[in-house]
């Protein structure tokens, strides 16, 4: 029941389960007094990966739309509902991704846009691996 709960809403419960765990990590350096030092273009660079995900999550939803819809594997991805988390999945990781990019551009603090970037990264993750499911068994 749970891994069913974690699945359907996956592109909310994997990131919060990440950033949850990136505070814990945080407080752990902080107990320990252990200062990590981020580069000085970190935000940057961080910032120029997340425009190139942003153009990999179109491109996934465009694939996704070009896909023959009669195919018994998209009837049965829309039979358990997974276009509707593919697509929460697609819009999630680009709101993260642009959230991300304001956040560099308004001089918020580094840690904020790397959360922003680790979320909108896992739902880049979870597409990915939606589109590589549908490629893969279209075929079959």
């Amino acid at each position: 029941m749970k891994s069913k709960i974690l699945e359907k809403y996956c592109y909310i419960s994997y990131p919060i389960i990440t950033i949850i765990l990136l505070f814990i990590v945080i407080l752990i350096l902080k107990y320990f007094n252990i200062n990590v030092n981020l580069a000085s273009n970190f935000s940057e660079t961080i910032v120029q990966i997340s425009g190139s995900l942003i153009g990999f999550l179109l491109t996934a939803i465009t694939v996704f739309l070009s896909f023959p819809k009669d195919t018994r594997v998209m009837l049965r991805f829309k039979k358990y509902k997974h276009h509707i988390i593919f697509s929460r999945c697609i819009f999630c990781g680009i709101f993260a991704l642009i959230t991300s990019i304001f956040c560099w551009i308004f001089q918020s603090p580094k840690i904020l846009v790397l959360i922003f970037f680790i979320l909108g990264l896992e739902n880049t993750i979870i597409s990915a691996r939606y589109i590589y499911k549908l490629v893969i068994y279209n075929f079959e």
